[in-house]
């Protein structure tokens, strides 16, 4: 008798010890950055904050990412508006980035010389 209740203890004690262990596990997080008009936004940054692992978007505005439920997701890109949010833990995240002209003061510095971004258009040689 007194063994069965040691050994339901020490059992229960070790799915206790795992349930943080099935919390942090690491899951795919998909999904798209669009602008207004709902255009896919190529090379939009990702990041979870806190950490070192981020991706950015392709050509369509979408992404993949590993990340656990709670991750807080940094979203940055140059002439929008960045934003952060709560990944809780969906099959796919959709964002809707706003243009911001604040960006557009800063200064590119190219091969010959600086210019503001709001100037650069077109091919530079």
């Amino acid at each position: 008798m007194k063994n069965a209740k040691v050994s339901s203890l020490v059992a229960m004690a070790l799915v206790m010890c795992n349930i943080p262990l099935y919390a942090q596990q690491k899951q795919l997080i998909k999904g798209k950055i669009s602008n207004v008009q709902g255009k896919g936004i190529p090379l939009v940054n990702l990041k979870i904050k806190g950490q070192q692992q981020g991706t950015s978007t392709n050509n369509e505005g979408e992404f993949q990412l590993y990340g656990s439920s709670s991750d807080t997701l940094l979203v940055s890109c140059v002439g929008y508006q960045s934003l952060e949010y709560v990944y809780m833990g969906q099959a796919s995240v959709q964002f809707q980035l706003k243009e911001s002209a604040q960006d557009l003061n800063e200064v590119v510095v190219v091969g010959y010389g600086s210019i503001r971004k709001k100037d650069l258009t077109g091919f530079c040689r």
